[in-house]
């Protein structure tokens, strides 16, 4: 299991000597940037994932208010739904634009503490400072490349992600980009699938 190490603002990286592999040294902070535009298609395509019956979601939620609903919601030792809300949030904090933070603002005031698992209220909070794991990072930098190759290994990697947690992480994270750019249209596609 990845941990997720605390690191405030002006901290020291954390380094792991290893003997013969030398030092690896993780960065969780999510840096601001956005993702190529030519891989719009895929994104809408994981969006698609919060219709997967496995992973027992709702629609797409339209509101912050269906968003903050999904807590615990769902199968997995990280429910579905904060998998989905984890994934929501990365993208929020990866795009920063004006409407991230309204929405990032909003979702922070009505979320409850004690809805969910220790460990998505740790991942959640987490993201919410700014904070994630290596594998969305991967994907994040992947993103932000033209390289096929590069988008397909590290979004192959978070499918990998536990049971259920790598889908609903893709869905909640496309669906993140997309209300982060202020994009409406997939939400058509998403209801006449359903």
């Amino acid at each position: 299991m990845e941990e997720l190490p605390r690191v405030d603002e002006g901290d020291e990286l954390l380094s792991i000597p290893l003997p013969e592999a030398g030092t690896i040294v993780f960065d969780p902070v999510i840096k601001p940037g956005m993702p190529d535009s030519r891989w719009r298609p895929l994104l809408r395509e994981w969006i698609l994932f919060t219709c997967d019956p496995e992973l027992s979601l709702p629609a797409e939620p339209e509101s912050v208010e269906e968003i903050v609903a999904l807590l615990g919601l769902g199968p997995g030792h990280t429910p579905a739904g904060d998998d989905w809300i984890a994934g929501w949030v990365v993208a929020l904090r990866w795009c920063r634009s004006p409407r991230s933070g309204a929405l990032l603002d909003e979702f922070s005031a009505l979320r409850r503490d004690g809805v969910t698992t220790w460990l998505s209220e740790s991942i959640i909070s987490d993201a919410l400072e700014g904070r994630t794991w290596a594998r969305p990072l991967k994907l994040i930098e992947a993103l932000q490349s033209s390289s096929r190759k590069e988008v397909l290994d590290a979004a192959g990697a978070l499918l990998q992600w536990g049971h259920t947690s790598g889908r609903a992480w893709l869905a909640g994270f496309a669906s993140g980009l997309e209300k982060a750019l202020n994009r409406k249209e997939i939400n058509t596609e998403l209801h006449l699938r359903r």
